[in-house]
């Protein structure tokens, strides 16, 4: 039996550490203990880094019982790490905090998606795994549309009044758009705001959603924001965006799945080596990669589709339906999150 690892995990986000979801929680309850003294703790956690800095006073009390008890930040979104770090795949960092009047330097592990193999997935990726209703829903939808021929799909988006839909907050700050150290796109965030503006321009069957858009509400603010995204878009759709708001191989959220199960082409960018390929194929998306935002909605307003899109987004649907419905498919999945976390843990040098 594996010793468990004592942690305690605190912050504002603390609903977005994976280790407390709980869809997780049998899993994780395997190889760490997550502990109410935080005193008693090896790790202090939270899910974003600036919750360190909202926590000065908690830490420092926990610090004074407990000097040699360590800050990780185990970070699931590759938004909020690309934001604030322009390093973000390294693995340790600092903060400035101020205790007593004193500034101090407090060390922490940064654990991600780029500098540990924690979300890389097996089978699903992990964002659909943090909760059951996503591959329920997914079922659902699929299973309610798995008779029509690639005819009639084709003749729906023919017909469809809603050709093209975009469903993300608009960002056009500088500071969402982000590049690599080699110049290649990594945050899509004003990307996509743009690729959106530029369809919604030169075409009236455009619809754009979200805070910005319509309002100013926060997709968090809704009791189901994933069902609310669904029913949205569940009448007639053609082409939907599913752009990330970040370009990593193995970061895959919710929103090409929601196309594909409403069946709709989704928009895409996949350099080669994304990890979509394995759900979706080239005739079944409008993949977008390397092409400026102009481009980009030109080939969206320009697409044209053949019975063999429609032929492919079957295949692709059937797919990803066989790999939801698998035997053990979540519990594999999170086994193995549970099992990489816990070895990443054991890893981290102290600071």
């Amino acid at each position: 039996m594996n010793k468990k690892i004592p942690v305690y995990l605190f912050g504002q986000f603390i609903k977005r550490i994976p280790l407390n979801y709980a869809s997780y929680r049998p899993y994780f309850s395997q190889f760490f203990e997550i502990v109410n003294q935080p005193e008693l703790a090896d790790f202090l956690v939270c899910g974003f880094f600036g919750d360190i800095k909202a926590s000065t006073d908690l830490i420092t009390s926990i610090k004074s019982k407990n000097p040699s008890i360590q800050l990780v930040v185990l970070s699931e979104e590759p938004l909020w790490d690309t934001l604030w770090y322009y390093r973000w795949e390294r693995p340790i960092h600092d903060v400035i905090v101020e205790v007593d009047g004193k500034c101090h330097k407090w060390p922490f592990h940064f654990v991600n998606h780029a500098n540990s193999d924690i979300f890389d997935f097996f089978k699903l990726p992990y964002f659909i795994t943090t909760e059951n209703l996503y591959t329920q829903r997914y079922c659902q939808l699929l299973k309610l549309s798995n008779f029509l021929s690639s005819k009639e799909i084709l003749k729906h988006w023919q017909r469809a009044k809603s050709r093209y839909s975009f469903v993300a907050e608009k960002r056009l700050r500088d500071a969402y758009h982000k590049e690599d150290h080699s110049s290649q796109l990594l945050g899509l965030s004003v990307y996509r705001t743009k690729v959106a503006m530029e369809v919604q321009q030169q075409s009236t069957s455009t619809r754009c959603i979200g805070k910005g858009w319509e309002n100013e509400n926060a997709r968090q603010s809704l009791a189901d924001w994933h069902l609310n995204k669904i029913v949205t878009l569940s009448d007639d759709n053609f082409i939907v965006s599913a752009i990330e708001n970040t370009v990593l191989d193995n970061y895959i959220s919710e929103k090409p799945f929601d196309a594909l199960s409403l069946g709709a082409l989704p928009v895409y960018w996949a350099n080669d080596s994304h990890r979509i390929h394995e759900f979706i194929s080239s005739g079944s998306m409008i993949n977008i990669a390397g092409l400026d935002f102009r481009d980009a909605a030109r080939l969206i307003l320009d697409f044209r589709p053949s019975i063999s899109n429609a032929e492919a987004l079957i295949q692709a649907r059937q797919s990803f339906l066989e790999r939801i419905t698998a035997k053990n498919a979540l519990a594999e999945e999170r086994s193995l999150v549970a099992a990489k976390t816990y070895l990443h843990f054991l890893s981290l040098p102290h600071l």
